[in-house]
């Protein structure tokens, strides 16, 4: 994937609790082109995904999301590896990985709308 082509994560904000509604506030880049928008979601990797799907216009459902660390202690990276439903028959795995869990979710969503964007485009 050409890096003028992907979507790459330039900020993520998550905000909740116990009394309060999940917000994740998401900023996306792609070469020169810079959007932002947030969204509520029964959980902060739902509204994450939320928050990405309302800024590329493309919406997918998550139905295997697996987390692991990278190596022993409490300082790991931890990998999130997911397959996300897009419709049509079109299923993408995406994997992203940070020391924070929600935003290595967030790269592993945004991992696979790429995928589905270029696949979506090179069949057009």
């Amino acid at each position: 994937m050409s890096d003028e082509n992907v979507w790459k994560l330039d900020y993520l904000s998550v905000s909740g609790g116990t009394d309060q509604i999940p917000t994740a506030t998401v900023r996306l880049k792609k070469g020169d082109e810079v959007l932002l928008d947030s969204a509520i979601g029964n959980g902060f990797v739902n509204a994450v995904m939320k928050a990405i799907d309302r800024i590329i216009n493309c919406s997918g459902r998550l139905i295997i999301y697996f987390v692991k660390a990278t190596a022993p202690g409490s300082d790991a990276f931890g990998e999130v590896v997911l397959r996300v439903d897009f419709g049509d028959e079109i299923v993408i795995n995406g994997q992203g990985e940070s020391t924070d869990i929600i935003e290595a979710s967030a790269k592993a969503y945004l991992n696979a709308v790429n995928r589905y964007i270029i696949r979506k485009n090179s069949s057009i």
